[in-house]
């Protein structure tokens, strides 16, 4: 092996899996130098107090930290009297990352059944079984630090349900991608919560990025059809925003994202829409604003536009029945078949 000159080993130790990278660092001075910055680009822990003791452990070492590019959080349920010591060590954690002199990618994956109701092994229902004060204080350190994250190209936060963090505008500098998802919620008493989580929460989210830099926006709410997820978008512009993902976005009287999509005409290149809705209430026969309109618009604005993608269950109108108090989707051929005729005009123009 010493034999082979060092540009052929790197590249054969890019096709090792981890465990024979981290073999490879005990062979020689030469294959440790060659397999250390494969082997710890990307970090993947989950929120365990080993998990982090280890992370802890391993970022304190120069030679380790100055190669690590991706750190991936998962977010585990804990022990109940590990609790407080595994938020500390989040905390701990996550408030050295901006030190970090390669890292680029950044992703925190809260857990799953926050906020849900979760049937144990004796059959007792429990809910929250992680403190949402724990959930909302961990994270934390990200946003409080002073110094802002030069180096972060990506940021990802999963499954929030409760975020009260009040981040500095524009922390992150560079960023060029920011990808946000809301967690599912079944209870109605949550309502308020998620209500404030779209409406202040995910607007300071936002505004914590480089609006000069960010490139691709992607807005994920994993809510069923009881739940309007509106996401208050007119307070933020990205002037630079080429790609823009959205799921599960209801459009409403001036609150759906449809103006927000408009405002970066002069940017946007990719669009996708993921099971959007166009929401009405009781008194209304039918929608004041159709989806054929939303295209019209997009086709006459978004002259940059060259790719489109839209998906949905063929029911793209939500309609709030106040009886059973609950939104329920509506559909009628006429607006169905002059939706679909607008879109394909829409995408005639981006062929072109």
């Amino acid at each position: 092996m010493p034999r082979l000159p060092p540009e052929l080993l790197l590249h054969v130790f890019r096709f090792a899996p981890l465990d024979v990278l981290l073999v490879l660092r005990r062979v020689s001075k030469l294959t440790c130098t060659l397999s250390t910055p494969i082997a710890f680009r990307v970090i993947r822990c989950i929120t365990t107090v080993p998990s982090m003791k280890a992370l802890k452990a391993l970022l304190a070492q120069p030679n380790i930290a100055e190669h690590v590019q991706e750190i991936d959080f998962h977010e585990e349920l804990p022990i109940h009297h590990e609790r407080e010591w595994l938020a500390n060590h989040v905390q701990e954690s996550l408030a050295g990352l901006n030190t970090l002199p390669a890292l680029r990618t950044l992703s925190y994956n809260y857990h799953p059944y926050l906020g849900r109701q979760y049937t144990n092994f004796y059959g007792f229902t429990t809910e929250r079984l992680w403190s949402h004060q724990i959930q909302v204080s961990a994270i934390r350190p990200l946003f409080n630090t002073s110094t802002p994250y030069r180096n972060l190209h990506t940021l990802r936060i999963n499954n929030i349900i409760r975020f009260s963090v009040d981040p500095p505008a524009e922390h992150f500098v560079g960023l060029r991608e920011l990808c946000l998802s809301v967690a599912r919620t079944t209870r109605y008493e949550n309502d308020d919560m998620m209500a404030t989580v779209r409406a202040v929460h995910i607007p300071r989210l936002l505004q914590s990025a480089d609006a000069t830099t960010l490139t691709s926006l992607t807005l994920h709410q994993l809510n069923d059809i009881r739940v309007p997820p509106g996401i208050a978008l007119s307070r933020v512009r990205f002037p630079h925003l080429a790609r823009l993902t959205l799921q599960h976005a209801f459009y409403g009287a001036n609150t759906g994202p449809e103006p927000f999509i408009v405002a970066h005409a002069a940017s946007l290149v990719h669009v996708e829409l993921h099971l959007c809705k166009i929401l009405f209430n009781q008194n209304m026969k039918a929608p004041t604003r159709t989806w054929a309109d939303v295209y019209g618009a997009f086709r006459e604005k978004l002259v940059r536009l060259r790719q489109l993608k839209v998906t949905g269950n063929g029911a793209q109108y939500a309609h709030w029945d106040e009886e059973d108090e609950v939104w329920v989707y509506w559909r009628d051929p006429e607006y169905s078949d002059r939706d679909a005729k607008s879109l394909k005009q829409l995408m005639d123009v981006m062929a072109r």
